[in-house]
């Protein structure tokens, strides 16, 4: 591609949550914008432990067009429960129910410290907050993922979201499609 035409592509910002689950499909994201020219440039934002793990699965196309960022965030961010519904167990091995999710059902062993403790507080906790908020705000979020697969939690992300999520997935089958072709 010439700079002449890339340079009327955007450049997107992709910032995962820092953990793998949540990386490689925005990788793979990355990759298919790349391979069909979507985008002149794409920034990744992580820390300093995924990025070598991010340089590492960039193919040498997607890594000429792509900076890499670290921030000094913590090594692992804690999945996240926006209802407290385990306030009301008795022992970390009792189940209890998400709301709105009713066939969802987790112990406070599943949670990781500080979410486990229905009214934890902390820069953890602040973060999450400040990341719902930030989410109802914004344009729209990317989903790997699919309706037909997820609809009970696509309907209750868009009953709190507004419905503004694009669900693109599953991406590994794009990666898988194009990396099948190049086998002789």
């Amino acid at each position: 591609m010439d700079s002449s035409s890339s340079s009327n592509l955007p450049h997107i910002a992709i910032f995962p949550f820092m953990s793998k689950g949540h990386t490689i499909p925005l990788l793979h994201l990355a990759h298919l914008l790349h391979h069909r020219r979507l985008v002149s440039h794409i920034t990744f934002f992580t820390n300093p432990l995924n990025a070598p793990f991010i340089r590492s699965t960039l193919s040498s196309t997607a890594a000429r067009n792509t900076s890499i960022i670290t921030l000094p965030f913590p090594d692992n961010l804690p999945n996240v429960m926006i209802h407290k519904p385990h306030a009301e167990v008795s022992s970390p091995d009792e189940p209890f129910v998400v709301p709105r999710l009713t066939h969802l059902s987790l112990t406070k062993a599943d949670l990781k410290p500080t979410f486990d403790d229905p009214d934890s507080k902390g820069p953890y906790w602040d973060f999450v907050r400040e990341q719902i908020a930030a989410s109802k705000e914004s344009l729209g979020c990317v989903v790997n993922s699919f309706y037909k697969l997820e609809s009970p939690y696509f309907d209750y992300i868009d009953s709190m979201m507004g419905g503004n999520d694009y669900r693109d997935g599953p991406l590994c089958l794009a990666r898988l499609e194009r990396d099948a072709k190049k086998q002789p």
